[in-house]
């Protein structure tokens, strides 16, 4: 009887973790999808909201779309497309199928209101994903990707890109984390239950786009359960018994599922039943282990990496606003004595300005101009500490000013230069702030004549700058005294991707950061639609 029971137990305790194991497994591929689709959609989304595509300068256009598709594994073609009936496409693009497609033909025609635009909205860019439909040619399926440019509720233009979903998962260029999806029994499904992607089956021959999987018990499942976001199923199938899961995207209009054969995951279990009833309890534990090992150690490290990146950012952000200000405040604490107590008034002053900046602005976006108030706050603080010593110039194009950026992006790469500079010198410092446009990204050059590096100690710095985005960040002293570079770096990489970060060089007498990001137009993205 106890020896039933503690079997049981185990069972219980290993199909439960079976479960878990598989859910866990499709949680994760679905934030790889995600992250891979807002990616390509914030390049569309840049490139739509563009001075360049509001101009209608078609050559280059062309080129900025080519490269678009180029840089972007899975983009078909790419377009932006204006209410006088005009497109400029990729130079592969098929401009009479773009045209001849309903929501486009109206859009183009101005019959059809943008509001009203079929798809599925991606909260991340405001963009909007429409509904899978099979490519002619290839027979693959892809999705549309389309950003609307609004003034008011006027239709400026429209960027589209087609998109080859499995194409773009199985993107191993390093351009995100390697997931393996052509390796790991992953599908991704309409949520009609109609095929969007299987790598894993594509690598071993051709598959028909938007196959009608919609009897097949997993997909069954999710099809019966509309209102369920994630689930996990034990079933048979051509005589073989499976576990699977499933986890919705509504944002994306997409069900990612993960099959695993049951006899994989429950291989521990048979394991632990041949041991004597008196060590069954003991080998729970090791049957846990067992599964764990066997089944996920690869999967684990790959969700390690992931999940260290994404709490990375939310705790990057959080840790450089009470760096920031404590740094602040001391400088406040400097100014108590028979000297400079006068000009304490000030300083707070310029300090209540930055901790109204850091209250009034909750998100992790903000526009250039906002920056530079707090940056231009923080250097009247020092300037009360420091006088003479330092001299501060901007060069910020007015028309750059509304761009978005991400918040505590610039004053801790002027912070550095206090730091690194103002006080490591008894000579006066220059410091000059240069922002400026390069393409459809923007550039971020800070400068000081201090002392700068030693060659050992800035090939050092560069170093740790190339693998801030491939190792997982350590809390050394090394890390923490340096924050103002590395933490600016890597939240500039977890938030834009691969192409955007801080670099730093050393020439002319100069010590020269530059942070590069996407440029994004505030003023018209906050006019998409929501």
């Amino acid at each position: 009887m106890v020896g039933s029971f503690t079997l049981q137990t185990i069972s219980g305790v290993l199909i439960r973790e079976s479960r878990q194991k598989v859910l866990w497994e499709a949680r994760l591929y679905a934030e790889q999808l995600q992250r891979t689709v807002v990616r390509i959609a914030s390049s569309l989304d840049a490139l739509a909201s563009s001075n360049l595509a509001g101009a209608g300068e078609a050559k280059l256009l062309l080129e900025r779309l080519d490269d678009l598709r180029n840089k972007n594994i899975g983009v078909v073609q790419a377009w932006v497309a204006y209410p006088n009936g005009a497109i400029i496409a990729s130079s592969n693009a098929k401009v009479t199928k773009i045209r001849n497609r309903p929501f486009w033909k109206d859009f183009l025609s101005g019959k059809y209101p943008v509001e009203f635009f079929p798809g599925f909205f991606l909260w991340e860019t405001g963009t909007i994903v429409s509904a899978p439909f099979k490519d002619s040619g290839s027979g693959s399926a892809l999705v549309t990707l389309i950003s609307i440019v609004l003034k008011g509720s006027k239709p400026l233009r429209v960027g589209g890109l087609d998109l080859d979903v499995s194409k773009a998962v199985s993107d191993d260029t390093g351009k995100s984390v390697n997931w393996v999806w052509n390796k790991a029994p992953v599908n991704i499904y309409s949520l009609e239950g109609l095929l969007i992607a299987s790598p894993l089956e594509e690598s071993r021959g051709a598959v028909v786009g938007l196959r009608d999987d919609s009897k097949r018990p997993l997909v069954q499942y999710f099809l019966e359960h509309p209102q369920e976001g994630q689930g996990t199923l034990f079933y048979e199938e051509d005589g073989e018994k499976w576990v699977g899961a499933f986890v919705k995207d509504s944002s994306l209009g997409m069900v990612i599922t993960v099959v695993r054969p049951s006899e994989y995951l429950l291989l521990p279990m048979r394991r632990v039943m041949t041991v004597f009833v008196m060590v069954a309890i003991l080998f729970i534990a090791v049957a846990s282990i067992l599964t764990a090992f066997g089944y996920s150690k690869e999967i684990e490290i790959r969700e390690l990496k992931y999940r260290n990146k994404k709490a990375e950012l939310r705790a990057l952000q959080a840790y450089i606003n009470p760096h920031f200000l404590f740094n602040a405040l001391s400088r406040i604490c400097s100014l108590a004595n028979p000297r400079d107590y006068h000009l304490i008034p000030r300083a707070i002053k310029a300090i209540a300005e930055i901790f109204r900046y850091v209250t009034k602005n909750a998100g992790s976006l903000v526009t250039l101009r906002e920056e530079l108030e707090c940056v231009r706050n923080y250097v009247a603080i020092q300037k009360l500490r420091f006088g003479d010593k330092f001299t501060y110039h901007e060069v910020v194009p007015k028309e750059l000013l509304d761009a978005t950026v991400l918040k505590f992006s610039v004053q801790p790469l002027i912070e550095n230069c206090f730091v690194h500079a103002v006080e490591e010198t008894l000579e006066p410092v220059e410091i000059r702030l240069v922002v400026e446009r390069d393409g459809n990204y923007l550039k971020i050059k800070v400068e000081d004549n201090g002392p700068g590096f030693e060659p050992e100690k800035l090939e050092e710095l560069q170093k740790m700058l190339r693998n801030a985005t491939e190792n997982s960040r350590k809390a050394s002293p090394e890390w923490t005294s340096k924050i103002g570079i590395l933490n600016t770096h890597y939240r500039l990489y977890l938030m834009y991707g691969g192409f955007s970060g801080i670099t730093l060089k050393q020439e002319d007498g100069f010590t020269v950061v530059v942070a590069t990001l996407p440029f994004v137009p505030a003023s018209e993205k906050t006019s998409r639609p929501s």
